[in-house]
C-alpha cells in the first residue's frame, strides 16, 4: 500500500514538473516564432510606360532605383533609399501600400515573389490605390519588384 501511495505521489510530482516546464517553455518558444515573423523588401523602380520589358529596361539600380518613395506594411511608414526598403512584420495578411502617384506617376506595376519557395505572390498593376496584398508565413522572404511608370 505503501508502495503505491510513494508511486503515486512521484507521478503527480513529475506531472507538475511537466506542466510547470511547459507553461515556461511553450511560451517562450511561441514568441520566439513570432519574432523570425516574415520579411518584405521593395526594390523600387522608375520607368517610361513605353517598355515591353520592365524587369530588362528598368531593374537598373544606377539609373532608375526611386530615392524618398513612402510604402506602408503593418501601419509602419518607410521610405526607399537606394530604391531599397524592407520591412520584417508577423506572419500573416499584408496589403503593401505606395504614397507615390503624386510625384507623376501614372501606374505602378508590382511582381512579388516569395524567395524560399520561387511561388508568385503578385503580378499585375497596383491599382488605383497603389496597395498589394498577399500572405505570408513564418520565416518566409518576399520581394517585390515595384516599378512606377511614368
Amino acid at each position: 500500500m505503501n508502495a503505491l501511495k510513494s508511486l503515486t505521489r512521484s507521478l503527480m510530482t513529475l506531472g507538475m514538473i511537466a506542466g510547470l516546464f511547459a507553461a515556461v517553455l511553450m511560451p517562450a518558444a511561441q514568441a520566439n516564432a513570432a519574432s523570425r515573423g516574415a520579411y518584405i523588401t521593395l526594390h523600387v523602380f522608375e520607368c517610361s510606360g513605353k517598355t515591353g520589358d520592365l524587369y530588362g529596361d528598368c531593374h537598373d539600380w544606377k539609373n532608375n532605383a526611386l530615392d524618398g518613395a513612402a510604402f506602408k506594411v503593418a501601419g509602419v511608414v518607410r521610405y526607399t533609399s537606394g530604391g531599397y526598403v524592407s520591412w520584417k512584420p508577423g506572419a500573416g495578411y499584408h496589403t503593401v501600400r505606395g504614397y507615390n502617384f503624386g510625384w507623376g506617376y501614372y501606374e505602378s506595376y508590382v511582381y512579388c515573389s516569395n524567395q524560399v519557395t520561387g511561388a508568385v505572390l503578385y503580378d499585375g498593376p497596383s491599382g488605383g490605390d497603389d496597395a498589394v496584398s498577399f500572405t505570408t508565413t513564418v520565416g518566409q522572404e518576399v520581394i517585390c519588384d515595384w516599378y512606377y511608370l511614368y
